[in-house]
Formats: structure tokens, C-alpha cells, sequence
């Protein structure tokens, strides 16, 4: 189930209105309704907190996606700015704790995300790129003989 289709649900469930469920987690009726509709997601790791607060559920619930692993965290907002990683960091031990995912799909996440760190900078590219491509590789074969 989706961000927008859990968000929807438990309003629902309360029987409250978004208007209402806006000024209580504390964003504008705009913002509360472009969540639900699936436009946009939350920027800030406290406004999921606040969410899941209200909503009683955990945070982790509104985080998980069973099919995917979301990482929906903007890029540039997460430059120089590391306390938003947490929100990146809840999805990932999601992920990788979900007993849906096989085994070779995670191991696929985890160097889908070494390829991002490795080639996050042009000096981190030079330096570990070889590392990074052998590791890759490595990897594919095993994946592939399992």
C-alpha cells in the first residue's frame, strides 16, 4: 500500500476531515492534500513523526512500501544536511527487513546504493570507481548463480 493510500485510510478511520488532520500534524490543508493524492510527500522527518503520532501507528508503517524501496528523499535537500538521512535510513532498515524481499533483491539495493555513494562526487568517482565497478561485478555473479 502506497504513502498516499495509508495517509487516506487512517483519516478515514478516525472520521475526520483533512482540514482537521492538517492542523493537527501541523502542515497547510495544500500540503495535507497533495500527501493523500499521491502528489508529493512530506519534506522533513518530523512531519512523519507528527503523522505517525497522530495517527498512532508506527512509524515505520507509514514508511514501508512492500513493493519498492522508496527513497523518495530529494537530492538537493539532503546535501549537506545530514539529520534528514534518518528518514532515508527508516526506509532502507524497512526494506531490508521486509521478508517479501528475496534475498537477491536486497543484495541488489545494497550495491544500487554503493553505486550512488561511490558516484555521489566526481573525487569519490576517481578514487573508488574501479572498487566499486569489481565489487558490482562480483556481486552480478553471485546473484546469478543463485
Amino acid at each position: 500500500m502506497e504513502f498516499s493510500e495509508k495517509l487516506r485510510e487512517l483519516r478515514t478511520q478516525k472520521g475526520i476531515t483533512q482540514d482537521v488532520a492538517a492542523e493537527a500534524i501541523g502542515v497547510s490543508i495544500r500540503s495535507y492534500k497533495s500527501y493523500e493524492l499521491g502528489e508529493r510527500v512530506p519534506r522533513d522527518h518530523n512531519t512523519y513523526l507528527s503523522m505517525a503520532n497522530f495517527y498512532g501507528v508506527d512509524l515505520n508503517y507509514l514508511l514501508a512500501d512492500s513493493k519498492t524501496l522508496s527513497l523518495k528523499v530529494n537530492r538537493d535537500r539532503m546535501l549537506g544536511r545530514p539529520k534528514d538521512s534518518s528518514l532515508l535510513l527508516a526506509e532502507a532498515r524497512t526494506f531490508f527487513a521486509d521478508k517479501n524481499i528475496t534475498y537477491s533483491q536486497k543484495k541488489q539495493a545494497f550495491f544500487d546504493l554503493m553505486d550512488i555513494f561511490y558516484g555521489s562526487t566526481k573525487k569519490t568517482r576517481k578514487m573508488n570507481g574501479k572498487r566499486a565497478k569489481q565489487q558490482k561485478m562480483e556481486m552480478d555473479a553471485e546473484i546469478d548463480s543463485e
